[in-house]
C-alpha cells in the first residue's frame, strides 16, 4: 500500500534550508519491518526509514534528525525519541524552505494494517534579511490542553495550523460568557503557544 501527505511552507524570500527534521508524531501499524517512508522537497528525495523494526512497533514522537546519536536502524520499537534517518536529510540543504515537503509510505507486504495520523516537517533556514529562522509545520490541527493546569495567574495555549487561516481564540468562563479573546487575526502555518494571563 502507498500514502502520500504534504505540507505547505509559505513563500520565505530568498532563503536557504540549512537543517531538516521529520517529526512523525503518530504511525500505527501492524508490522513496522514492512514500511518504507520516503522525504520529498522539490526535485530533492530520502528515504528516511527503511524497514526496520518488528510488529506493531509503531512510530509516535519520532523525530528524524541528521544529527540523532542513535541510527533508526538500531533503535528498538517503538520508536519514540530522536533517530537518525536511514538516510541522510542534508541533501535537501541550499534549497529553497517554500514549497510542498511531502511523506511518502509504503508497505511491502500485504495484509498489514496502519494508520498515519500526525506528522510535521521542522525546516531551519537562513535569510539575507532576518538571519537563521526555524518553521514547525504540522500535516493537522490541534489545540491542545493548556499547561501548567491548574494555574494561577497565567497558562499557556499550544494550537497548530496546517495551513494559512483566520484563527479566533476565545477564552470562556463556566458561564459561557466571553472572557478575552488572545487571538483573532490571520497566521502562517504553523505551531504557536499563546499566553493567558488570568
Amino acid at each position: 500500500s502507498l500514502v502520500r501527505d504534504s505540507v505547505l511552507v509559505p513563500n520565505q524570500g530568498t532563503c536557504s534550508v540549512t537543517d531538516v527534521n521529520y517529526k512523525i508524531t503518530n504511525l500505527t501499524h501492524s508490522y513496522d519491518g514492512d514500511v518504507s517512508m520516503y522525504a520529498q522537497h522539490l526535485n530533492v528525495g530520502s528515504k528516511i526509514v527503511n524497514r526496520v523494526g518488528g510488529g506493531g512497533a509503531n512510530f509516535i514522537n519520532t523525530i528524524l534528525n541528521d544529527s540523532g546519536l542513535t541510527p533508526i536502524g538500531s533503535g528498538i520499537a517503538p520508536f519514540t525519541g530522536t533517530f537518525r534517518p536511514s538516510n541522510p536529510l542534508t541533501g535537501f540543504n541550499s534549497q529553497p524552505p517554500e514549497g510542498y515537503w511531502k511523506l511518502v509510505l509504503t508497505d511491502s507486504a500485504s495484509g498489514d494494517t496502519g494508520v498515519l495520523t500526525a506528522w510535521c516537517i521542522q525546516v531551519t533556514f537562513t535569510c539575507p534579511v532576518g538571519g537563521v529562522q526555524t518553521l514547525e509545520i504540522p500535516n493537522y490541527y490541534s489545540l491542545s490542553q493548556n499547561y501548567p493546569n491548574p494555574f494561577n495567574p497565567s497558562t499557556v495555549i499550544k494550537f497548530t495550523l496546517p495551513e494559512a487561516q483566520k484563527v479566533k481564540l476565545t477564552v470562556f468562563d463556566v458561564l459561557g460568557r466571553e472572557v478575552i479573546s488572545l487571538v483573532n487575526e490571520h497566521r502562517n502555518p504553523g505551531v504557536y503557544e499563546v499566553n493567558f494571563d488570568a
